[in-house]
């Protein structure tokens, strides 16, 4: 990331010398409204041509299965004193004690933030078609593979390295505080990642609901 950044200065060039570059997982205004196109879901035509995501998206939808209770994407919305009042919010920000657009029998209550007299006391939610590929997946980052020799040096490097310096480097480079154009009370795409790739059919769902797993 420190060559990135580097790399970007150099092209910036001495005359924009206080111009400082940052990195973020996704542009904080896509998938907002516009001038172009007021949707609740962004075209699939914005798709890269290979077809890594493409299938992905086929493969996580038809596990999934089309029931009628296909959760949307949510992601608790930050509310200040500056928020909108509910009627003047896009249809993607939910208040959470109204049905969610995506699916009315759905009652959109699993989000957080704090409360403001300019929105519901229950908070809203920011939120995303389930099957929308582009607003989760496509969410950027910096991986790193490592391989150990052995299965038994793998299980000793994750549970005595990674799995304690995992929530700390989280934390440390957090770098998603807005979604379509409005401040989320999280930081971070885990959770985004989390359900967008949750495959689980309408029987699972249900099974968990039951033993609370």
């Amino acid at each position: 990331m420190v060559a990135r950044r580097a790399t970007i200065a150099a092209r910036l060039g001495p005359s924009n010398n206080a111009l400082l570059p940052f990195t973020i997982t996704t542009l904080p205004r896509f998938g907002t409204h516009s001038d172009v196109l007021a949707s609740l879901t962004t075209s699939p035509a914005l798709l890269a041509a290979p077809p890594r995501y493409r299938a992905v998206q086929h493969h996580i939808t038809t596990r999934r299965g089309g029931g009628a209770n296909i959760p949307p994407i949510t992601v608790p919305l930050f509310i200040d004193r500056n928020t909108l009042t509910s009627p003047d919010l896009p249809p993607f920000i939910v208040p959470n004690n109204i049905n969610n657009p995506f699916n009315p029998t759905i009652t959109n209550n699993s989000g957080g933030g704090a409360t403001s007299s300019n929105t519901t006391g229950d908070g809203a939610t920011i939120t995303f078609h389930p099957s929308e590929m582009l607003l989760g997946a496509t969410q950027c980052c910096l991986q790193c593979t490592l391989q150990a020799s052995s299965a038994a040096a793998a299980l000793r490097l994750h549970d005595r390295a990674l799995a304690p310096l995992g929530p700390l480097m989280l934390a440390l480079s957090a770098a998603t505080p807005a979604y379509r154009g409005y401040l989320a009370d999280t930081d971070v795409r885990w959770d985004v990642l989390r359900q967008l790739v949750d495959d689980r059919d309408e029987g699972e769902r249900r099974a968990q609901g039951v033993f609370g797993a």
